[in-house]
């Protein structure tokens, strides 16, 4: 007889005869991940970039929790002072001031609406303090990157580049005893908040950003890189159009002017109705072309040498606040 405690009725069966030390009533405890990870299992951190949803996470997490929601004020208020030198030139770019939140803990930039994308001014920041916020909160889960349970590698996606950094950040400040409010976990903060007034300047300035529901990032899924490149030559103004991030052997991300991004849907639609007729006339073997194309949630089209402009400002507005500016891996991205 074999006890399943998932079955309220088990059965009888004819086995091995049941001995004492086989036979238990007591249902099997699942190991959790905080054991695993005591236990000494290895892992990978990994953080995300851009299209996250930072805002839910940050209400999630600190919207709750009134120790860590001051956490995050105050390095933000340590952040604004950081960058006091060139606060005049962000506020060209962020009217609202130099402070992310409230005194409350809530983002000062109101969510926009009808399912638009924040600018990068907000978002850049917003993220990395909602990867912030997550960290903070592990500890309570028995579960501490920083300290005991270190991650046998951390891998950053686009913008979590900055979450890398931060991790790292966060380590120095616990070895100087200054917690999450060091010296160097305030430098990356600042840096976010310099890449996204940058990154948003500059695609104001050239035209850029959102039009409508076209936006300047482009998700391409079901064809491979040979396939999108053919597609591509035929598009005017390809030369404007990067392959920013590569997901998968069929999964792609184009940055570019989001009028550029909607003829490369136009050209792989007749690249699609071309396989099938193809296909149908046996004229070509195999599976039809399919490509699945959506727009990103974001205002910036991050991953493109169009924000050169952009990286030359942070440069400048690091070295007039004294931060570094080459962090080891932050570069290349944005562009």
């Amino acid at each position: 007889m074999t006890i399943d405690p998932t079955n309220p009725n088990p059965q009888t069966t004819a086995t091995e005869p049941i001995t004492e030390d086989r036979m238990s009533t007591q249902p099997t405890t699942a190991v959790t991940i905080a054991e695993r990870l005591h236990a000494g299992e290895p892992y990978v951190l990994a953080f995300g970039g851009q299209a996250t949803p930072w805002r839910a996470t940050l209400e999630e997490l600190a919207g709750l929790d009134h120790d860590l929601a001051n956490e995050l004020v105050a390095i933000d208020a340590a952040v604004a002072d950081r960058l006091a030198p060139v606060a005049t030139d962000l506020l060209t770019v962020t009217p609202r001031g130099g402070r992310f939140f409230t005194d409350a803990g809530a983002p000062v930039a109101p969510a926009p609406q009808g399912g638009a994308a924040d600018t990068a001014d907000v978002s850049v920041p917003g993220i990395l303090f909602a990867q912030h916020a997550a960290l903070a909160c592990l500890p309570g889960s028995g579960i501490d990157p920083v300290g005991e349970h270190v991650p046998g590698a951390v891998i950053g996606h686009s913008q979590g580049v900055l979450g890398v950094a931060l991790l790292e950040a966060l380590r120095t400040s616990r070895q100087e005893g200054a917690d999450g409010h060091g010296e160097s976990v305030v430098q990356v903060h600042a840096i976010a908040r310099l890449i996204g007034a940058a990154a948003a300047r500059t695609t104001g300035r050239l035209n850029l950003g959102t039009v409508g529901e076209t936006t300047p990032m482009l998700s391409v899924r079901g064809v491979t890189r040979n396939v999108l490149d053919g597609v591509l030559a035929q598009v005017p103004g390809a030369e404007r159009i990067a392959v920013g991030v590569v997901n998968g052997r069929q999964a792609h991300i184009l940055s570019g002017r989001p009028g550029d991004l909607e003829q490369v849907i136009t050209a792989l639609q007749a690249a699609a109705r071309r396989s099938e007729r193809d296909r149908k006339e046996r004229r070509r073997g195999g599976a039809v072309l399919n490509p699945i194309t959506e727009f990103l949630a974001t205002s910036v089209p991050f991953h493109t040498p169009l924000l050169a402009a952009a990286v030359d400002d942070v440069v400048a507005w690091a070295g007039r606040t004294g931060l570094d500016a080459t962090w080891p891996g932050i570069w290349p991205w944005p562009c």
